[in-house]
């Protein structure tokens, strides 16, 4: 699904919560864009936290390290386990950036 982080995303939006509706996989990088920065993370938006919660899908947190290269030999992708979005937005986001940091540390540190 294309997004143009410039301009009115709706349809984007929409098109993302159908696909979650249908009961399908959505990858979604909560940050909203890449990291060229030297921190693990940056904040993370409410985009996934947002939708999962509006179509009562599971979030399914990762954590991806290494090259982003065709054919790279140290690009690794951990999956954290499945939870569900209740009513509070800003404690899921806390708890997914929070497992999704665990997840990029423990592909850093073996």
């Amino acid at each position: 699904i294309s997004v143009d982080r410039g301009h009115d995303n709706t349809l984007a939006k929409n098109e993302a919560i159908k696909v979650l509706e249908e009961g399908k996989v959505l990858g979604i990088f909560p940050e909203g864009t890449r990291n060229k920065t030297n921190d693990i993370l940056l904040p993370f938006k409410y985009g996934a936290v947002s939708m999962a919660h509006k179509t009562d899908s599971l979030i399914v947190p990762f954590g991806i390290t290494g090259d982003y290269k065709f054919r790279s030999k140290n690009l690794t992708i951990r999956f954290g386990k499945p939870f569900k979005v209740d009513d509070d937005l800003e404690k899921a986001n806390k708890k997914l950036e929070k497992e999704v940091e665990k997840l990029m540390r423990l592909n850093l540190d073996k």
